[in-house]
């Protein structure tokens, strides 16, 4: 029994040190509104909809790489709760702004999924300010 106690005390303390070693103030939460996929504006933390027909987070991330290739610089999304960080070397999300960042897509996913996103954005242009037009769902 002091076995256990003291790995759980081992246990409670380690997670104290942890929460002590991050810097400066939480994130914020990201967006949950249920199939909603945001962008975070100009000054986070304030997000506007790109759409309120994502299907999961995978087709956010697929919303928020059609925005990334139309104008070519990385930004910030979110879906349910969580963030999506959509740059040059990968699309990954994390449950906060200093999180660890998972992939959503492997490099040979990504490489077929621009090509689908670019013969869409051949097809049926995109909006004047850079951005997209209405798309409908991804296939």
């Amino acid at each position: 029994m002091a076995a256990a106690r003291a790995s759980r005390l081992a246990f409670v303390g380690a997670l104290a040190l942890l929460a002590a070693c991050r810097q400066g103030p939480p994130s914020p939460p990201a967006p949950s509104a249920l199939g909603v996929c945001w962008r975070a504006a100009p000054a986070p933390p304030k997000f506007v909809v790109v759409t309120r027909e994502a299907d999961d987070l995978e087709s956010c991330a697929m919303d928020l790489e059609m925005v990334y290739l139309a104008e070519g610089r990385s930004l910030v999304g979110a879906y349910q709760g969580a963030y999506l960080f959509i740059g040059p070397r990968a699309i990954q999300s994390a449950q906060g702004l200093d999180l660890f960042r998972y992939p959503i897509f492997n490099q040979a996913q990504r490489a077929a999924l621009d090509i689908r996103l670019r013969e869409l954005q051949a097809e049926h242009g995109q909006a004047p300010s850079g951005t997209p037009a209405p798309q409908g769902r991804h296939p």
